[in-house]
């Protein structure tokens, strides 16, 4: 059965590479499928980068350093590994591991796609020659059926904080030296075919802070700055009124135009006569969705989202949520949550999830069970919703999924996930050698 299984993604993955050489990049401000940076998979809980990439065949899901395969005909989910003799997850030899080619060691877990290649980054820890630690970073292109792996570029001058991968390019953040010889924010981005580094945005006005948010969509790179403009009173932290903290506060989130390198503070009106700012943000329907957080947020009961252009212009209320709700989206509907709310958690309401159409109005709603960690979840393809979940201790992951199905037609059924793919991990070997 194991061979089977093999076989069907060796078949499925030669026919994609098969005649299909990287085409070149599309810069319509919209979304553009196999290039773009996949918002639709983003938004899982405390994780602020992606770790599931789709493709016209299947679904690759990076989980425990290794990369599962999904075929979409099937729904049988393997290794990316092609190899009949490995074993895998189940290698209890250390130093084996690294042979698997479904076997990526990663700095973070994220894991992306762009023009049929697959990309991770990995960190080195390493002494130089006065038995100092070195740490740096490496970024790899990955084909897609895991037997091809080649290193894109070696990053020591930066320390890479959260990246991502949109239309070619690979974009992230770091700290960088300024003037006044202090660390300060930075974005860069590094070409995919060249190799090279080159600086967007440097931050050195900011006294301290960092870049707490980071998603791409069209011809936009979107970063979320939260820090302080200057030194302040350490003292008056914890005071009842820290009004000097207030003042230098810095929260805003940029618009970086990819194409002409135009940096736009979104919100910043908001921001500056009413202390109010998106923490968050959706993409859906070539539009962003937002809500704003004030200083009265743990009292406010209700919250607007409102919907502007690309970038930040011709703002509009788009409708009236529960302040706790969460939202995102797919290419094709709007997704409410309410698993986030205190009241839920403590078992007096149910788990739901809403469904909106492009006209904003409610469809569909799915109960979810309340024994799962379904704040996970995460709206996927046009045809599944998925879920990674695990056990307390850290010995089992599982992949599972659910079918969307007609939407307009569940009127409030139980989410039924179906597990595809189950690990148990040794958290006693930790040590791998790479080939």
């Amino acid at each position: 059965m194991k061979k089977r299984y093999l076989v069907i993604l060796c078949a499925c993955v030669c026919c994609l590479l098969s005649g299909c050489g990287k085409e070149k990049i599309s810069y319509e401000n919209t979304y553009v499928a196999g290039q773009d940076f996949q918002y639709m998979y983003y938004g899982a809980a405390y994780e602020f980068g992606l770790t599931t990439a789709e493709t016209e065949e299947g679904y690759y899901k990076l989980m425990e350093n290794y990369i599962l395969y999904t075929d979409k005909e099937t729904m049988k989910t393997v290794p990316l590994c092609g190899k009949t003799d490995c074993l895998h997850e189940k290698e209890t030899d250390p130093s084996k591991k690294g042979n698997c080619n479904a076997y990526v060691d990663t700095k973070d877990g994220f894991l992306y796609l762009c023009q049929n290649k697959l990309y991770t980054m990995k960190e080195v820890v390493e002494e130089d020659q006065n038995q100092k630690m070195v740490i740096y970073f490496e970024l790899y292109e990955i084909s897609l059926d895991g037997s091809k792996r080649n290193k894109v570029c070696t990053l020591k001058e930066d320390n890479v904080e959260l990246w991502l991968i949109h239309r070619g390019k690979m974009y992230f953040d770091a700290k960088q030296q300024g003037k006044d010889e202090k660390m300060h924010p930075v974005l860069k981005s590094v070409d995919l075919k060249s190799g090279k580094v080159e600086e967007i945005a440097f931050w050195e006005d900011l006294y301290e802070g960092c870049v707490e948010d980071f998603q791409a969509y069209g011809n936009y790179v979107y970063v979320y700055i939260f820090g302080l403009n200057r030194e302040v009173d350490r003292e008056t932290e914890d005071a009842e009124d820290p009004k000097d903290w207030a003042d230098a506060q810095v929260d805003c989130w940029l618009a970086i135009n990819i194409q002409t390198g135009e940096v736009k503070e979104l919100f910043a009106e908001a921001f500056k006569k009413e202390k109010k700012y998106p923490q968050s943000i959706c993409f859906w329907q070539d539009h962003l969705y937002y809500d704003y957080i004030d200083a009265n947020w743990k009292t406010r009961k209700e919250s607007v989202v409102y919907k502007c252009n690309l970038d930040g212009e011709q703002e509009e209320e788009w409708m009236t949520i529960d302040s706790s709700y969460k939202y995102t989206a797919d290419e094709e509907y709007f997704y409410l949550y309410n698993t986030w709310k205190e009241s839920v958690a403590e078992g007096k309401e149910t788990p739901t999830i809403w469904v909106y159409d492009k006209q904003g109005k409610e469809i569909d709603t799915y109960v979810i069970p309340e024994a799962n960690p379904y704040s996970n979840l995460t709206p996927g393809s046009k045809d599944k919703f998925w879920l990674t979940a695990g056990s307390e201790d850290g010995t089992f992951r599982a992949l599972a999924y659910q079918e969307k199905g007609k939407m307009g037609m569940h009127k409030g059924e139980a989410l039924q996930m179906q597990i595809c793919y189950e690990m148990e991990i040794d958290t006693n070997n930790t040590t791998v050698k790479e080939d």
